[in-house]
């Protein structure tokens, strides 16, 4: 990883046992979420979870969310973090986490940023409606995975053509076994 982490998160980043160094923590990433977020609004109360769910039911290590806040006081962002299973800047990192929001143009929260975790690049500023069909199928829709030894790349990129997305065809190929008629109904009776 290069210094891109340092330079958008500083030295630091609070994880469950306490600061880490940002290279550590980010260290073999395919990607970083920027989650902007706050306890007092309700949008991000109710996102929160299941973005936590479907963080939880990943099974690599390759995907690293950092929590953006917007909380007024530090028992509110202490209160609220502690439900999350992703790491933070830390409460007294305002600055950063304004930088964050002015460099992203966050106009509102709940917000989930996606940067490649190898370049930081800009991946999408739109990460919370991404994550719906698990963090897998939003690593190969968001081109951050190779997708040439996908099981079922044959019949996704079927689906693709009939223009499904990417994301929506992973996770209904996932559940049926690679049927490709079966996920195509499954998606035609999603989009009516």
């Amino acid at each position: 990883m290069s210094s891109w982490a340092v330079g958008l998160f500083g030295d630091q980043i609070l994880t469950k046992d306490g600061l880490k160094p940002t290279t550590e923590v980010l260290a073999s990433k395919k990607a970083v979420g920027i989650y902007f977020s706050a306890h007092w609004c309700p949008p991000c109360r109710r996102f929160t979870p299941h973005l936590a769910e479907k963080y939880k039911e990943y099974e690599g290590s390759d995907v690293e969310i950092v929590l953006a806040s917007s909380d007024k006081d530090s028992a509110s962002f202490d209160s609220y973090y502690g439900e999350m299973p992703w790491t933070a800047l830390p409460y007294d990192k305002r600055d950063i986490v304004d930088t964050l929001s002015e460099t992203y143009s966050v106009e509102g929260i709940p917000t989930l940023v996606i940067v490649n975790g190898e370049t930081g690049e800009l991946v999408t500023t739109d990460g919370t409606s991404g994550v719906d069909g698990g963090l897998k199928a939003s690593l190969q829709a968001w081109g951050l995975t190779d997708m040439s030894d996908y099981e079922h790349k044959a019949q996704l990129d079927m689906l693709k053509g009939m223009g499904f997305e990417v994301a929506a065809c992973i996770q209904v190929l996932d559940s049926c076994g690679g049927d490709a008629e079966t996920a195509a109904a499954i998606l035609l009776a999603q989009n009516e």
